[in-house]
């Protein structure tokens, strides 16, 4: 095998048109780990954490473009293109309304695989397997995380614009969600129904996240039942296993008449996106 064909085989290959999961991460770093050499070994964390830097870079930023612009968000691309840690503490909670917390483990384990890849990119430091497998999962760990937070958000918005676009015929709130649901499959996202919950869930590893859909025949008077359904959400996300939860209202009505925001609430932990389908 020739060092052209092992690069090709173990690179990592993140699509950046579809939805993403740990697995996609780990797929190859387990392949390079398998191979049991020294420099593949060194190799898997560089990969791993450029892997990481890619997906923040696509994922983080292109979510910015909606809150702060497609213009502002080019020159940040620009001016944090080398300071990846700086795109990390600076845009993360940007993206995801909440402050980082700089001591919790998933924190913590960043930057120590980020201080592990620094001496290697340096030159002269062997690591372990165990030291290879804590970055690999450090990077699945984060995948994970902005998966169901800012990806997902992404993906969200995109549904927006392809429903405002060539709004579809929706008679009842069960083919709203039925619309939504489909859209994520085709996505790639791991989706299923909570009957208990009476929401859709959307899985990423060991990390889950609901989403309710609300059909409202007009804009008038919405805001009652719109806050109504945010606290039902909040509830269910708090007393159940879900990272977070969103609020997709199909609102039959021009989309100019709706708010042109995604609304944050409850500290960031439900986000509402308001999607005009036309009037019936």
């Amino acid at each position: 095998m020739t060092d052209r064909q092992t690069k090709a085989d173990v690179s990592f290959k993140l699509d950046e048109t579809k939805f993403h999961s740990a697995a996609d991460v780990l797929v190859y770093a387990n392949r390079m780990m398998g191979m049991g050499h020294p420099i593949l070994q060194c190799g898997t964390v560089l990969e791993s954490m450029e892997a990481l830097e890619r997906f923040v870079g696509h994922t983080v930023l292109r979510s910015l473009e909606s809150k702060l612009g497609p213009s502002f968000v080019a020159w940040l691309r620009r001016n944090t293109a080398m300071d990846f840690d700086a795109r990390m503490e600076l845009l993360l909670p940007l993206a995801t309304g909440k402050p980082i917390d700089k001591t919790s483990v998933l924190w913590v384990d960043y930057r120590a695989a980020r201080r592990l890849q620094n001496e290697i990119a340096r030159g002269g430091r062997e690591v372990t397997e165990s030291e290879v497998r804590r970055v690999v999962k450090v990077v699945a760990d984060w995948v994970d995380f902005l998966s169901c937070t800012v990806e997902l958000g992404n993906m969200l918005r995109r549904l927006k614009a392809t429903m405002e676009l060539a709004p579809p015929a929706i008679a009842s709130g069960s083919e709203a969600e039925k619309f939504v649901v489909d859209f994520l499959r085709d996505a790639r996202a791991s989706v299923s129904r909570d009957r208990h919950a009476d929401v859709v869930v959307v899985g990423f590893g060991g990390s889950k996240v609901a989403i309710a859909v609300k059909l409202l025949s007009t804009v008038a008077g919405s805001g009652e039942s719109v806050s109504q359904e945010i606290t039902s959400l909040q509830a269910r996300v708090v007393n159940s296993v879900f990272e977070r939860g969103y609020l997709v209202v199909l609102v039959r009505s021009a989309p100019n008449e709706l708010p042109t925001v995604v609304h944050e609430n409850c500290g960031g932990m439900i986000e509402t996106i308001f999607v005009g389908i036309g009037v019936a």
